[in-house]
């Protein structure tokens, strides 16, 4: 709902994803203060990899927001915010004016050139846009390969928070600035759910 695709989209816009896909962000317009926001893979170990490479489909409203691919080699705690991989507002000269506002739909194949003999990648969608923005980011078929060895995902435990593999006291730290002083999510936000009670 709220979503840029009523009448008038005559199956174009977010209709070429499919019925399952993330959205980075559902029409700021109906919102009354600025977004920036990120949705981040799990974890990757690519410390084997020659060649990372990732696969998406994207079908973006762009109207003077910023939304772009970007790396952390630290797991999500930080992203190299001056190189992204892909970003729409700084290489693809994508953006228009909010009166000619139209769907962006494309497939991705990027080279991931900083992740091979890295053991702690994700990768982030990042949209930023203001509260008078009408836009909206859906990403599908999210997929992260590799050549020359493999991309592993850590095992799940529930209550790291921090992902590096152990139950310590900074995985409480890391809940406790996310809920109270408004830090970045866990890179996996139900194992931030130590009690998983929802």
């Amino acid at each position: 709902p709220g979503f840029p695709d009523g009448p008038g989209a005559d199956g174009r816009r977010i209709h070429h994803l499919d019925d399952n896909f993330a959205l980075a962000h559902l029409d700021p317009a109906c919102a009354v203060q600025s977004q920036d926001e990120y949705l981040i893979t799990p974890t990757l170990d690519c410390s084997t990899a020659t060649r990372v490479i990732l696969r998406f489909k994207s079908a973006l409203l762009v109207t003077g927001t910023l939304a772009e691919v970007l790396l952390s080699l630290d797991g999500g705690e930080t992203f190299e915010l001056d190189n992204p991989i892909f970003s729409y507002h700084r290489d693809a000269g994508l953006l228009r004016d909010a009166g000619n506002a139209e769907m962006c739909y494309g497939e991705y194949t990027l080279d991931v050139i900083d992740a091979p003999g890295a053991r702690q990648v994700a990768i982030a969608f990042h949209y930023q846009g203001t509260a008078t923005t009408i836009a909206g980011w859906g990403i599908d078929d999210v997929e992260i390969t590799a050549e020359g060895g493999g991309v592993t995902a850590p095992t799940f435990h529930r209550g790291d928070a921090d992902n590096n593999g152990q139950l310590q006291l900074t995985d409480a730290v890391r809940i406790l600035g996310f809920l109270f002083l408004g830090l970045a999510p866990p890179t996996c936000v139900d194992a931030g759910d130590a009690d998983d009670n929802g």
